[in-house]
């Protein structure tokens, strides 16, 4: 007997599988089992008749009616058969109906993408202003290819993208740099400020954040393989014109600066040094101006005298110094250079000692013939590095020694003595027959590098070659000024070889600091001197920049004193007593001729514009912010060439004289009101490893 079947029609809830149902449904007569899967109808008679005998009886139960009365036929069959015509559901319809949709929508919007104006459709906005003009000037079609890598591609290769993968393509980030990469260096574009990995790990160490989950874990997440910082996380664009493309939200810096700062005032770190975090540039004491110097000549301390706003009001610039420093130390420098600065000397010899002790050199001036007394001038004794023997001979009484200190009776020091004295012959009577050639030859060979054409003319500017040649021929006679030879074999020994003027390079100069002075033959002295013309004199400022800019000079003994004794504070000219001397962590020595250029200088992590501060009564005089520590040891400064090595003549700017004005609802306080991202690399750094004057002049071996 079949077990009643539910019935289907006592409710319309249609399973989310049942595409069919029963035709009979809308009459409220809907058979119980139901339309296949397939929508057919199973034709299912009301009860599965039994023999009897020779009768065939019903067995359709109680439940479901109970046995019918005309039911079965004498064949057995039921004569109830349940038939309808299977319709579809309504779920069914409805699913049909989006699936038409959705392949409308799907053609529709490939050929949609598949259209030549489909970049401008799809535009998710407008370009901001500094983009729309190089991309969609004149109305033309926008060129999304120049920033993003799959604009130039079908809708097909698209498709292709999703089911076999992102394939190697330029990065949208990498087609950014093709247009900035003269502004962000390209190799660490991607990586956080843009600075090396081991760059911002330095930084990191200086700040002194050795906790692993401050930035330390942050710089090293950033920067693990794989992990690079796109253009686009802190540059959102089609945003409109007036879309500001560099404005970072505070919570995308704190997204590596895990140190969380509700706002400057309670939570910022006060400022240490900043921005005192190496030594001026010009030595100059402003405590040791303002209470003696200003006050012994009676004149007014004013800040402004010497620091003048530029154009647009945000940068100090520093008055030249005709303005500012020519009344007082024009004056001091006249008198250093009175004389002039002797350039090619003879020093007297006791030639009668040196004749007893077996050294003949000679002719020797009647002038210079007495005790030993004189000192090689620094130009001289460079020229005479370049000889085979001298510098063994200098070396042997020191680079900065003088003829006076030498002994009469010690035959070692005669003979060198004797050495030096042939040795000026031979370089006098060089550089007389081939003048500027043969000095840039020796200069060569003395340094280890090229001297080329223009950096001779900038230090031998309006040296003639007829001075030197008839102070030769007046003092030393016996020297044959036109060969040279002669020299050589009385001596017994011969020039280094020295670099051919073909192999010397071409190196161009900035325009001369001032008018060159004059060359003058002194016969009293027996010297050849400089008169410089003015302050910044080109040719003593070629000097000391052709020592400075020379590879491992500390490595050159001679060379390295020579730079020692004319950076001196009372050398002549008075040069280095202002401008200082620099040494990088690579050992490269500069000379400070300019002082402190924000617009040349490299662009680090904090900016500040004095424009709209200096419009406050409060802050209009400068010592409102940089005050003088009368107590300060500045000149202890200058004592090595590490920049960073210094004792601030300025008391510190505290934190507390800015937060008065910086809060979110006065004058603002977001990190990019004070802070750059993108910095050049070395920014921030210190110096380190920079070495002292002495450990320069006496390397360890």
């Amino acid at each position: 007997m079949r077990e009643p079947a539910p019935d289907y029609s006592s409710h319309h809830y249609q399973r989310p599988n049942q595409v069919w149902v029963c035709g009979l449904a809308c009459d409220g007569q809907a058979c119980p089992a139901g339309p296949t899967a397939r929508g057919h109808c199973p034709a299912l008679a009301e009860c599965a008749p039994v023999r009897n005998g020779d009768r065939w009886e019903c067995n359709r139960s109680a439940l479901r009616g109970g046995p019918c009365i005309t039911c079965p036929t004498p064949d057995g069959k039921c004569c109830l058969v349940n038939k309808c015509r299977p319709v579809r559901s309504l779920r069914a319809i409805r699913a049909r109906f989006v699936t038409a949709c959705t392949l409308i929508a799907a053609g529709a919007l490939t050929i949609l993408l598949s259209a030549d104006w489909r970049d401008r459709a799809i535009a998710p906005g407008p370009l901001a202003g500094q983009h729309a003009q190089l991309l969609e000037r004149d109305g033309s079609q926008p060129n999304c290819a120049a920033c993003h890598a799959a604009a130039d591609r079908s809708v097909g290769g698209w498709a292709v993208s999703l089911v076999t993968g992102q394939e190697e393509r330029t990065s949208q980030s990498n087609l950014c740099m093709e247009c900035h990469d003269k502004t962000i260096p390209a190799t660490h574009a991607l990586a956080a400020h843009n600075l090396p990995p081991e760059t911002l790990q330095q930084i990191t160490q200086v700040r002194g954040s050795n906790e692993p989950t401050l930035l330390a874990r942050a710089v090293r997440a950033t920067l693990s393989p794989g992990e690079e910082l796109a253009c686009a996380t802190c540059h959102r664009e089609h945003h409109g014109a007036q879309a500001d493309l560099t404005a970072i939200d505070d919570a995308a810096c704190q997204t590596c600066h895990r140190q969380k700062f509700e706002s400057f005032a309670t939570d910022h770190p006060d400022f240490g040094n900043w921005p005192y975090e190496r030594r001026t540039r010009i030595v100059f004491n402003h405590a040791t101006h303002r209470a003696k110097h200003f006050a012994e000549q009676k004149k007014t301390f004013d800040c402004r005298q010497c620091h003048l706003d530029d154009t647009t009001g945000n940068v100090q610039l520093l008055a030249n110094y005709e303005t500012a420093c020519a009344s007082c130390h024009d004056e001091k420098i006249a008198t250093s250079v009175a004389r002039g600065v002797p350039m090619l000397a003879l020093p007297t010899l006791d030639v009668d000692a040196l004749r007893t002790a077996g050294h003949d050199i000679g002719h020797w001036p009647m002038e210079a013939t007495g005790d030993f007394d004189g000192r090689l001038p620094p130009m001289m004794t460079l020229l005479l590095a370049a000889d085979a023997d001298a510098p063994d001979a200098i070396t042997a009484f020191g680079a900065d020694f003088d003829f006076l200190d030498v002994d009469s009776d010690d035959p070692e020091q005669l003979a060198a003595a004797a050495l030096l004295a042939a040795a000026m012959k031979t370089m006098l009577a060089d550089v007389s027959q081939r003048g500027p050639v043969a000095v840039r030859e020796r200069l060569s060979a003395a340094l280890g590098r090229d001297v080329s054409d223009a950096q001779l003319n900038a230090f031998l500017a309006g040296m003639s070659a007829d001075t030197v040649r008839g102070a030769v021929g007046a003092w030393l006679p016996d020297v044959d000024t036109g060969n040279i030879e002669w020299i050589n074999s009385m001596v017994g020994r011969a020039l280094r070889d020295p670099p051919t003027s073909d192999s010397v390079g071409r190196a161009k100069l900035d325009p001369p600091y001032a008018p060159a002075g004059a060359w003058t033959r002194d016969d009293a002295t027996l010297s050849i001197r400089y008169r410089p013309a003015a302050h910044a004199d080109p040719v003593l400022t070629a000097w000391l920049d052709l020592l400075a800019n020379t590879p491992d000079l500390s490595q050159r003994p001679l060379a390295a004193a020579m730079f020692n004794e004319l950076t001196k504070a009372t050398a002549p000219g008075l040069c280095a007593s202002c401008h200082s001397v620099d040494q990088s962590e690579q050992g490269k020595l500069a000379i400070n001729w300019r002082a402190y250029d924000r617009a040349t200088e490299q662009r680090g992590f904090t900016k500040f514009s004095h424009g709209p501060h200096l419009v406050l009564p409060q802050l209009v005089d400068c010592t409102s912010c940089h005050s003088i520590d009368d107590a300060a040891n500045t000149a202890s400064s200058y004592a090595d060439w590490n920049p960073h090595r210094f004792a601030s003549e300025f008391q510190p700017i505290s934190k507390r004289a800015c937060a008065s004005c910086h809060t979110s609802t006065a004058a603002g306080d977001r990190c990019q009101s004070c802070h750059n991202y993108h910095v050049d690399q070395g920014s921030g750094l210190g110096a380190q490893g920079s070495v002292s004057k002495s450990q320069f002049l006496n390397p360890e071996p």
